[in-house]
């Protein structure tokens, strides 16, 4: 109430100054609430790209798990497969000694035999 009071034995010059002083600090208050949305949506954005950022690297994490998975199974894959190989490389050698005994017993008894027919 005192403040009207004084307003009141104003003269119109400062009335004036303190109408355009007044406008001039809503101007101001109305840029910087505007600046602040301004900002509250960059914000939000911001935000946003975090959120999707966060979703990418929880996709990307689950990928890496299941080529690390992959790529586990595959080395037992490997391993199993080179067992499997030696195992057929010592068959072979088994098997070549065998036929070598076989062919050399063979032509043992056909030069037995042929001795003896004559």
């Amino acid at each position: 109430r005192g403040n009207v009071e004084e307003l009141d034995g104003l003269s119109p010059e400062e009335m004036a100054e303190l109408e355009a002083e007044n406008m001039d600090l809503q101007d101001q208050l109305d840029s910087e609430l505007e600046h602040m949305q301004r900002m509250e949506q960059e914000l939000a954005k911001i935000t946003s790209m975090c959120e999707l950022t966060s979703r990418k690297i929880d996709e990307q994490s689950a990928e890496i798990d299941d080529l690390h998975h992959n790529v586990l199974q595959a080395v037992d894959n490997i391993d199993a497969g080179n067992a499997q190989l030696q195992k057929a490389a010592e068959a072979t050698v088994s098997s070549r000694l065998i036929m070598l005994v076989f062919l050399l017993v063979s032509s043992m008894t056909l030069l037995f035999l042929h001795w003896y027919m004559d």
